[in-house]
């Protein structure tokens, strides 16, 4: 029977898993923390997942967009850091995830909503409110429990990439750390035998301390700020691959967020709750110290956190007010009660937010007003917004919801170079033999900037070519 090791248990780990597994692997799934898909970045994402020419655009009334649409906005946003080639697969596979999981899966995906960069809604979620991250990595944990052909390695830490020593490199196995002891028991080093290595293991957002740490190494200048990162995305696949001689890219390219909540309680926590995207796609606006606005902002995500961190006379971390009317509070009740039950957003009169915010009434509503009639219109507004959700409510004892935010290290588009395959390239431009990377892990697919919805998706689209390839070559 063939085999495979995958490192790495979030949603581009357990797909890879899942395919592998019907296919007829036996598969071997390390996970570092203690618990198999939960602690995962997947499991925190809230907006949705992108997928384009789909059944639920269509009965929602989105019957214009198209898969090269979706790639045109995404080599847009990606600047001149673009890889048409890997966008290519991110965009046009993207129908094919959606069925997937709403077919084999059985998650719902029923409601599409537009997101900054994007020309049509296509980021898909639940009319329930599950998070659509939860959804999927609950399903998929519920699939690969008590599989025949799969051990589960938790507290099991890679540290080291095996190779042959010919002439090109071949993976012949990989070494790991038990962590699963005690103190009168500590970690022990085990190998696996293995030619197939999928390295599932995200990002480097939370990587700021470690003797190596990647954002030290190649964007010093944003270590300070907060990060929505599990601690454990410290870039453990990418360092692994690098030691093999793996080719890097795109390594200082970081995506900040443009919101992540600060609670008021613990303003200078490390680690903050993403104010989802969704926040700002149903209509909810950012108002900096005077009670203005200043940004498009449904902009490509970069702009707009570059806006918020200029908008306070360029501060190294700044803090603005998101403000969401009543009205869209329906469309997105669950996002919005949770983030209420955290202490992050509250619910209040307009009267009761200037005065909170020490912002003259009529200065406030002055902005509500101006957003307003740009909806009614159906005219771009001054910073070129031509997307608006529910209007905003002007009198005095109109409900609103608000909450404060600040930039936030949230992804990382740099890591370990693919081809079209999730195929890993070495330094002299050659494949790894049996070398995968899968999700965040890898590098080259958003370029310069990635837009949201597409981390979900980059997951299921790459793991699936990969399954491909592995069950194609080692089969």
């Amino acid at each position: 029977m063939p085999s495979a090791v995958v490192v790495g248990s979030g949603f581009a780990g357990l797909s890879t898993t899942y395919h592998l597994l019907n296919n007829g692997f036996k598969v071997t799934l390390l996970e570092k923390t203690p618990v198999v898909g939960f602690h995962s970045n997947s499991n925190k994402a809230s907006s949705g997942i992108n997928g384009a020419e789909t059944r639920f655009q269509r009965a929602q009334g989105v019957s214009d967009d198209s898969a090269d649409l979706f790639y045109r906005d995404s080599l847009h946003s990606a600047k001149d850091s673009a890889r048409p080639d890997l966008l290519k697969v991110l965009t046009f596979r993207s129908n094919e995830i959606i069925e997937w999981l709403s077919n084999d899966l059985q998650i719902d995906l029923s409601t599409v909503s537009q997101l900054g960069g994007h020309s049509k809604p296509r980021t898909h979620r639940g009319s329930s409110g599950l998070p659509p991250g939860y959804a999927i990595i609950s399903q998929l944990v519920k699939f690969v429990k008590n599989q025949e052909n799969l051990t589960v390695l938790s507290s099991s830490r890679a540290i080291k990439l095996l190779t042959d020593d010919g002439e090109r490199k071949k993976i012949i196995g990989l070494e790991y750390q038990d962590e699963s002891g005690t103190l009168s028991n500590p970690a022990i080093t085990k190998k696996i035998n293995t030619n197939v290595v999928v390295l599932a293991t995200g990002g480097y957002s939370a990587d700021f301390t470690s003797q190596n740490s990647l954002l030290s190494q190649y964007r010093r200048d944003l270590i300070k700020l907060p990060s929505t990162n599990g601690q454990q995305t410290t870039g453990d696949g990418i360092k692994l691959a690098a030691d093999i001689g793996a080719r890097l890219v795109d390594m200082d390219k970081v995506q900040l967020h443009p919101t992540g909540f600060v609670d008021p309680q613990d303003p200078n926590n490390k680690w903050k709750i993403l104010a989802g995207e969704v926040l700002r796609g149903c209509g909810g606006i950012l108002l900096n110290q005077h009670g203005h606005r200043f940004v498009d902002e449904l902009q490509t995500r970069d702009l707009v956190a570059e806006a918020i961190r200029s908008s306070e006379n360029s501060q190294v971390i700044s803090h603005v007010t998101l403000v969401i009317s009543g009205n869209s509070y329906n469309e997105i009740k669950t996002h919005l009660d949770f983030y209420i039950s955290k202490g992050l957003v509250f619910k209040a009169t307009l009267k009761e937010l200037s005065e909170r915010l020490n912002i003259p009434l009529l200065d406030l509503v002055h902005q509500l007003q101006s957003y307003n009639i740009h909806r009614l219109n159906k005219t771009p507004d001054e910073f070129g917004r031509t997307i608006f959700g529910e209007p905003f409510g002007i009198d005095a004892d109109s409900i609103i919801y608000y909450g404060t935010i600040t930039p936030v290290l949230h992804f990382t588009m740099g890591g370990v170079e693919i081809d079209e395959h999730s195929r890993v390239y070495d330094n002299n431009n050659e494949i790894i033999d049996g070398l995968y990377a899968v999700g965040e892990v890898s590098g080259g697919v958003h370029g310069a900037n990635r837009l949201g919805g597409s981390s979900l998706l980059e997951s299921g689209v790459f793991s699936k070519v990969a399954s491909e390839d592995i069950i194609e070559k080692f089969s």
